[in-house]
């Protein structure tokens, strides 16, 4: 049995415990335990989010859903689809300049001029450390080398996403940020982001398998090392995280999308938009223990394939 499994399986166990010691245990007494257990259906958790959702990709179903389509701004969110479109067009070990031009996007996550960084590494940098300049670098490049416009990335990234039937997103910029106090740089829903964490893992897992990590080191082609700090410190409080990525505005707000398995072989996608920056992680914890619970009782009692 998955060690995850445990907490559902040892409520039956004290729930039993409790019956030898009153002295009342029989077969039809365990038999009402477990059918207790498996009736009562756990509390939906109450969330800091605006919008949330909660997908099982192995069994394709909703978990859980808050405002799941309401269209809100992605923030940062937005970093996923960009490196996908850029390593698209760029091969991973491609040579990639920081030039003058990636700055112009504000924030700065140490990035130097000059430097030169293979695609992938710059890429799952810029995931970890939800880098304005790494990913607007990585724009720069695939712009030079197809000689195209931002015009056309930014078309390629709403294809992207129409392709994967995300009905409620759309781009106007590649980092998410902010345009004007009123409107945000991309716009989607909880729904479109879980899907969009859930088919990237399925079709390219590599884009995303560093995006948890909480730290890590990048060596560069001239030998200098460059650390990256993790947003967010979800590997700390929650098991089997596969991918993740945070997103903050002043538009946006908190928000959070998080690929982990509650139990092994089971993928299951959490996107909260509209949260704070403290809240989107304790509405994440929430609703994964709210998920692991979910998919253990429909298992354990038959309802779930």
């Amino acid at each position: 049995m998955d060690s995850r499994m445990y907490p559902f399986v040892s409520g039956l166990i004290v729930a039993a415990i409790a019956l030898i010691v009153s002295n009342a245990i029989t077969p039809q007494n365990v038999y009402s335990v477990a059918s207790v257990q498996c009736a009562s259906p756990a509390l939906p958790p109450k969330l800091l989010a605006q919008a949330a959702y909660v997908y099982d990709s192995v069994a394709d179903r909703e978990i859980f859903s808050l405002n799941a389509d309401a269209q809100l701004p992605l923030a940062s969110l937005t970093k996923l689809m960009t490196v996908v479109t850029a390593l698209k067009a760029l091969d991973t070990e491609e040579p990639i300049e920081i030039t003058k031009q990636a700055f112009s996007p504000e924030g700065d996550s140490g990035l130097v001029e000059g430097e030169v960084w293979a695609a992938r590494d710059l890429a799952d940098f810029s995931l970890i450390e939800s880098s304005n300049d790494g990913v607007h670098a990585l724009m720069l490049a695939t712009l030079k080398k197809l000689d195209t416009t931002e015009t056309d990335f930014l078309r390629a990234m709403n294809f992207e996403a129409e392709r994967l039937g995300l009905t409620q997103t759309y781009f106007m910029n590649e980092t998410g940020l902010d345009i004007s106090a009123s409107t945000a740089g991309a716009f989607g829903s909880a729904r479109d982001m879980a899907l969009l964490v859930s088919a990237l893992y399925q079709e390219r897992p590599q884009l995303v398998e560093r995006s948890s990590n909480q730290n890590a080191i990048f060596t560069l082609r001239a030998g200098s090392n460059h650390e990256a700090e993790n947003t967010t410190s979800v590997s700390s409080f929650l098991s089997g995280v596969i991918a993740s990525k945070t997103g903050f505005t002043d538009l946006a707000q908190g928000n959070m999308v998080v690929l982990f398995e509650p139990v092994g072989g089971r993928t299951v996608a959490i996107a909260v938009l509209g949260s704070t920056r403290e809240g989107r992680e304790s509405d994440v914890q929430l609703l994964a223990e709210y998920a692991s619970e979910y998919i253990q009782r429909g298992m354990l009692c038959g309802r779930y394939p």
